[in-house]
């Protein structure tokens, strides 16, 4: 049988072979240590860029969302004022046309209408009262003529002048 050696002459061999496991762990702890740091900074690089490219994707959609929303607001808004425009315009003609239209209406009106179809048609015309005014009737012809009709006849006549009324 071999004598097992003591274990002080075991641990003075194995000295330089257990320093140089140690130096090797060491070392290959600090290279693993450098090469995580590397790969969180490179991670950490790439997850800031991206945050960046989603950042300006999203700056971009909402500028255009904004602008599309702006785009939609302004047109709405051109559309009700030009709505508000022509209301005002229509009240300000239909004002125009009652004032004329009650010029009109005096005593003898009906008369005056029926006179007017008889000058049109002739003496043989057959007339018939009809809501606001008078029709006349020959064979072959018909006149119809009405307090509004006269009304919007007279407006006409005042030609670009009416477009005054609704001018700033």
């Amino acid at each position: 049988m071999t004598a097992r050696p003591a274990p002080a002459a075991v641990r003075a061999a194995l000295g330089p072979v257990r320093a140089a496991l140690v130096r090797r762990a060491r070392a290959e702890a600090a290279r693993l240590r450098a090469a995580a740091a590397a790969e969180a900074a490179e991670r950490l690089a790439a997850a800031r860029a991206r945050a960046a490219e989603i950042t300006a994707e999203a700056e971009r959609g909402g500028q255009a969302d904004a602008e599309t929303l702006g785009a939609a607001t302004v047109a709405a808004a051109g559309r009700d004022a030009r709505r508000l425009a022509l209301a005002a315009q229509r009240r300000a003609w239909d004002g125009l046309r009652a004032a004329v239209r009650r010029q009109l209406t005096v005593p003898g009106s009906r008369e005056a209408l029926a006179a007017r179809v008889v000058a049109a048609l002739g003496p043989a015309a057959t007339l018939t009262e009809i809501p606001g005014g008078v029709a006349g009737e020959v064979p072959g012809r018909r006149v119809e003529l009405t307090l509004d009709a006269l009304a919007d006849e007279a407006v006409g006549r005042l030609g670009p002048a009416v477009a005054e009324l609704w001018r700033p």
